[in-house]
């Protein structure tokens, strides 16, 4: 499995492999950020990774997320934290909101 950075001191979680041998889960970045991954069907260790990002933006913007499970026609859904609250309060609240993304690989927020 490896990790998207093919750096083997980085994190990373398989959570689902659909039946096209498709997998996703979550891996530590570059910027130490840990993110949903889609892995492709076949590729090798530390290959075939897409960062799947995280919502929010701006001030706003989660700095984790992770994808939980993928669909025969490639659905992902997961979650991503998101900050709330961030423009002109001392304290910071971060939540998690349920996410999908879409065969394009761009997240989504999603009804909860």
């Amino acid at each position: 499995m490896g990790t998207a950075t093919g750096n083997d001191s980085h994190t990373s979680e398989g959570n689902d492999i659909n039946d096209l041998g498709e997998m996703v889960g979550a891996s530590t970045m570059q910027d130490g950020q840990y993110r949903a991954v889609y892995k492709r069907a076949t590729s090798g260790k530390n290959e075939g990774y897409y960062d799947l990002g995280f919502l929010g933006t701006g001030q706003d913007a989660g700095n984790q997320s992770v994808a939980l499970a993928i669909s025969a026609q490639g659905l992902i859904v997961g979650q991503s934290k998101v900050k709330i609250g961030c423009l002109g309060v001392a304290s910071t609240r971060v939540t998690t909101i349920s996410a999908s993304w879409a065969q394009a690989l761009r997240m989504t927020e999603t009804a909860v």
